[in-house]
Parts: structure tokens; sequence; C-alpha cells
């Protein structure tokens, strides 16, 4: 009787050469577009991707001792998504070198790198073909989305690389009760990135089919790494981890975002998704032909069962994510794992079943066989064909010449720019030392906009003009109406580039401060609207010697009659003026006289601050008047919303410094 296979037995030419030559000559220029790629990001000065910067805020907050994990109040967002992992691998690094995306752009690329090998390592494991393991990694390199995630300053490819180191221990050492090690990559993963949970679950799942007793003592382990800790910290940290992992990210989900982004993946993997859904469905038609001394649980209990029931959650795991607002191609990553390695799986599994088969020499099945290894070798040939650049996958800023130029030029300004500014691009303000003080509007805008932050104070510094700069990537949507509203009100679009860079208006458009005061006589009514102070001044004050400007925003409650002069004053405690102007017919454009109704009219003032004025806090007037008879004839205010002084109308105080 002739011995059976190994399953360890090396392959002949059909494996070693087709599929290994399909792996390492049609992928090929993928793979060396791979290591093109990973090269010169590792090597850019800049953030390449949006989150980069969010989690290098992250990173240096947490390196100078604050909780990262803190309650965002209104008056500033520190986004945190992630768990601390990767941060407190890269926050000792920053005590030496300052602001810097290398050492976790290092991270990833190792991490990229280590699933690549795992996965060579389980479809080894399972099929006993190396070439086929090769193949998978191969298939794994070669993605798009692979490519363009490998190298960045995220979270993805390491939580992705623990989870599957802890699946490929415990299909390597699935017999030994030793299971703290699986568990303990399983819990670095979720504390890595949150959702990375897909490889925990799928092999719990299959310790609870193989042995009750040890699958349950397994989830206990799991349960004592994992949640047990989670909430002990939610619990220290008043609601903090909840908050920035969980309530955050709690977005609404869009069946035409899912469509879009299932959609791309469809556009370009369609044949790698067949041959890794034949391999998933020849797995089910195995279960169902199982002999009837072979439990369904006995069959899942396999290592194959394991990796069908990996690729099931995996592909759930993408599916749920993939809907979600501020979803990107990353989070099809957690199926395009098992999707490589079904595909490893599936081609490994028919090379062994023809080497089996031609021994045996059943004509008819080794037939079925080839016809499937064909089909197999047809859907490689179609993917390595169907591939395009990464650059389709990722609209961002490519490292190029003109690129690095507009960077430097945009660091260069930010560092002469004065005061707080606000970037989309946080790395722009961490490199030169400025404060974060709004991290990510991917997540507050939505948030703001369900409720579930409270951005009134971000839009009244917008309108308030505290930013001199303004720095967003070309074509932003990431502001709610309120706020998209404040910013063409109070900025001007000053260099418009791939990063377009705003500049703060010295009279905006609208009303700083909004006000409801009617200033009436002579049967002429005015209504004051409102005013703007300078850029920034209400939060910094001014100099003395330098010069504040404000703008006032008036109303025609009818038509008027007579020509008003407007002023704005500075005075002390004691009502005494210390800086002010007056305009004999305002600073408007036109006359009060010829205002139509309802025509808003703006007056924009500079006030000189004298030198000597002594430093502290000073209330602004305004008002209006008209000469008759050698006589002034104030219009008198009365204010539902504000407050008069005397026949003025009290603005705001002003810190004079």
């Amino acid at each position: 009787m002739q011995r059976p296979h190994s399953p360890r037995r090396r392959l002949s030419w059909v494996d070693a050469g087709i599929f290994g030559g399909a792996a390492l000559g049609l992928l090929f220029p993928r793979l060396y577009l791979f290591a093109q790629t990973s090269g010169s990001l590792l090597s850019w000065p800049w953030q390449f991707d949006y989150d980069e910067g969010i989690n290098l805020n992250a990173t240096l907050q947490l390196a100078s001792g604050h909780n990262i994990y803190r309650h965002n109040g209104p008056e500033g967002f520190l986004s945190a998504p992630y768990p601390p992992i990767f941060y407190l691998l890269n926050a000792p690094l920053t005590w030496v070198t300052g602001p810097q995306l290398t050492s976790g752009r290092i991270f990833s690329l190792i991490a990229t790198l280590a699933i690549a090998v795992l996965l060579a390592l389980i479809v080894r494991r399972i099929t006993g073909a190396w070439t086929a393991g090769v193949l998978a990694s191969a298939l794994w390199l070669s993605l798009s989305p692979v490519i363009v995630w490998s190298t960045l300053y995220k979270q993805d490819m390491p939580a992705l690389a623990l989870g599957l180191g802890g699946l490929a221990w415990a299909l390597t050492h699935r017999d030994d009760k030793r299971l703290y090690v699986p568990a303990i990559l399983f819990a670095l993963a979720f504390y890595t990135k949150q959702s990375a949970v897909s490889a925990a679950a799928a092999t719990s799942l299959w310790l609870l089919l193989r042995d009750t007793r040890l699958g349950s003592r397994f989830v206990l382990i799991m349960l004592a790494l994992v949640p047990l800790p989670f909430l002990l910290g939610n619990l220290i940290l008043g609601g903090g981890l909840w908050e920035h992992l969980v309530g955050n990210h709690a977005l609404p989900w869009s069946l035409g975002q899912f469509s879009r982004y299932i959609g791309r993946l469809w556009s370009e993997h369609w044949a790698l998704l067949i041959l890794g859904g034949a391999a998933l469905a020849g797995m089910l038609v195995a279960l169902l032909k199982r002999g009837q001394d072979t439990s369904l649980c006995t069959q899942l209990a396999s290592p194959w069962g394991l990796a069908g029931l990996y690729a099931l959650m995996g592909g759930a795991s993408m599916l749920l994510q993939a809907g979600y607002e501020g979803a990107n191609y990353n989070h099809l990553l957690d199926g395009l794992v098992p999707s490589c390695m079904l595909a490893g799986l599936a081609i490994g599994k028919l090379a062994r079943i023809y080497e089996v088969d031609k021994a045996a020499n059943p004509t008819r099945h080794m037939a079925f066989t080839l016809g499937g290894l064909a089909i197999g070798a047809v859907l490689l040939v179609l993917q390595s064909a169907s591939f395009t650049h990464p650059n389709l996958w990722y609209l961002g800023g490519w490292p190029s010449a003109s690129r690095d130029e507009l960077m430097n030029k945009l660091s260069s300004l930010v560092a002469a720019t004065p005061g707080d500014i606000y970037s989309e691009d946080a790395y722009l303000l961490l490199r030169n030392g400025r404060r974060v003080l709004y991290d990510d509007p991917s997540t507050f805008v939505p948030l703001a906009e369900t409720g579930g932050w409270d951005d009134t104070i971000f839009n009244q510094s917008v309108r308030d003009r505290r930013f001199p700069l303004v720095i967003l990537q070309r074509g932003s949507a990431r502001w709610t109406a309120e706020g998209r509203r404040a910013l063409e009100e109070s900025y001007t679009l000053k260099f418009p580039d791939a990063i377009d860079t705003y500049e703060a208006k010295l009279y905006p458009g609208a009303a700083q401060f909004a006000s409801q005061c009617t200033l009436s006589g002579d049967n002429d009514s005015i209504r004051l609207l409102g005013h703007s102070l300078g850029p920034g001044a209400s939060y910094t004050g001014v100099s003395a010697g330098s010069t504040l400007h404000a703008a006032l925003y008036w109303q025609a409650a009818g038509p008027i009659e007579h020509n008003y002069a407007s002023y704005v004053h500075l005075v002390n405690d004691k009502g005494e003026k210390v800086a002010g102007r007056d305009n004999p017919q305002t600073a408007a454009d036109h006359p009060t006289s010829e205002w139509q109704p309802s025509e808003t009219a703006m007056d924009p003032n500079s006030l000189p601050i004298p030198t000597d004025v002594p430093p502290g806090k000073y209330k602004l007037i305004a008002g209006m008047y008209r000469l008759a008879a050698n006589n002034l004839k104030a219009l008198s205010p009365i204010c539902t919303s504000g407050a008069t002084y005397g026949e003025a109308v009290l603005l705001s105080e002003v810190e004079v410094k």
C-alpha cells in the first residue's frame, strides 16, 4: 500500500515552477514599486497622510506627560483616535529627535513585511507548499492599498501584524496549553488599533470548537487582557478612553460611501476576490461533504477552519467599516489580508491534490484539479494585469520636487507668522514648534453636526480671525455650514495651491460680535447689527503705540433724512477717551442719507493707541451724531441685545498691553 504524501513534502514543478514563477515574475514590477514607494516615503520629510500629523501630535502630547484621552471641550480638540501602544513606541524617540515621522513609518514598514512573512508561514503550515506561501506574500505586497499604507505613521500595519502573529502562533502550537502568547499578541493588537479584533475573534471561536475547556480558558485570558484593563483605564480617565476610541468614531454610516469604497476594491481586485471566494466556497463544500463520523465542529476545528473563520471575520470587519464617515481605503486592509491568505491556500491545496492524484492516477479527478489550477493561474494573470498605480488610491501629496518646494514655503510662512495658526496639516505646525489647538476636523466636524461636540468657540475663533493663517487641503470639505460661512466672511484665499493658505481679513464681511441696537432721533432710525475687531484683537489685545482696527455694521431701519457722523472711542473706567476715531459722514462708502432700507453698510475704523496709554482693559464704545445749529445731536440707542453707554453703545472690552 502506497503511503500518502506528507503535507510537508516538497512539491514538484507544478508548485515550484508555475506558481513560484507567477509570484516572482508576474508580480515583480509591483514588488519593485512597493520597494520604490516605501523608500521614497521613508525619506519624505513632510506629512503624507492626513492622520500622520494627528498621530504625531498625540505622540508628542503623551511624551510631554499630558493625558491624550482627556475630555474635549469646545476650547480645543485633541483627537488621539487610537489606543496608546503606537504612541508609546514612538514617544521616547521624540525626546531625542523632536517632532519627526520616520520612526513610526519604519514601524509600519517592518509590520507590513512581517505580515508578508506570516502569510507565507500560515499557508506553508496548512498546505505544505512554500511557494504558495510566497505567492500569498507577493500578492499582499503588490496591492495598491498596501503600497500606500505600508510606510505611514499609522497604526494599521502594526495592529494587523500583531493580530496575524497571534493567529499564526495558535495555528502552529494548537495543542499547546500555554495560550498566553497569542492572547498577549491579540491584546497588543487591540491596544494598537481598537478595530483589530478579527484574528482574536476567529482564534477564540476556533479554540472553542477544538476543545471547549481549552477555548474557554483562552476566552477568560482574553477578557482579563482586553476589556478589563480598558474598563479600568476608562474609569481612571473619567470616560476618556471610551470618548476617544469609541464615541468619537460613532459616525453616520452611508450606503453611498460603502458602495464607493467596495466598488473601488472590486474594480481592481476582482480576480483576487474571486480566487479567495472560491477557496472559501471550497471550504464550505468540504464541510457539507463531511463523513458520517466527522462532525461539523471537528471540521471547523481544523487549520482550514481557522483560515475560513479569519476570512469571515476580516471580511465582516472590512464591510462594516467601509461605510462610516471618515473611512478610507486603509479600512479595506482587514479583508485584503485574509484574501491573500485564501488565494495562497487555494493554489497550494490544488497543487497538493494534483501531486497526490498524479500518483494515484484517477484521470477524472486529476483533470478537475488541473482545471482548477488553470483557472487559478488565469485569475492571477488577470489580477497582475488589473493593478493600477497607488496614486489612484491616494490623492494626497506624493513626494516630488514641486511638492517639497511648496512645503518648504509653507513651513517658512508658518515660522514667520506670530500667533496660533489653524492647519489641516498638523505636522507643519509641530515642525515649527506651534500649538495644534484643533487637530482633526474629519472627526470633530461630523461630531459637531450630530451634536457630539460643541463647535461654537471654534467657529467664533474663525469669526474673530484668531488665526492669522488658515491652511487647508485643496477642496477641503471638513467644515460645518456655520464654520464654512465664518471662513468665507473672515478670510481671503491668499495663496491658492495644492494646499490653500487663507489670510485673515482686516475687516470681515459680517459682524464678529452681533448686537441688536437701534439709534434714533429726528425721525431717523439706524440699527447697529454688530462690530468686528482687527484679527486676533479679542484674544491678544493691542499694544500701546499700535493701531486698533474696528468695523461697525449699520443698517437703515427706513429712509434716512440726514447725514450722520459715526465714532468709535476707547475709554477708561472714568469715561475718559484715550483713543478714538470720528468720521463726519461715517467711513462707509456713501453718506447715511443715501442708505437704502435694510441695506447693510460696513463702517471701518482705525484707532491709533498712544504710546503713553497705561496697560489695562478699556471700554470700546460707538455711536452716531450730526451737527445742527452748531450743536451736536446724538442718535439715542436702545438695545435688546447689547448694552448702552450714555448716548453710545458699549461694544466690548479691549486689553491694551
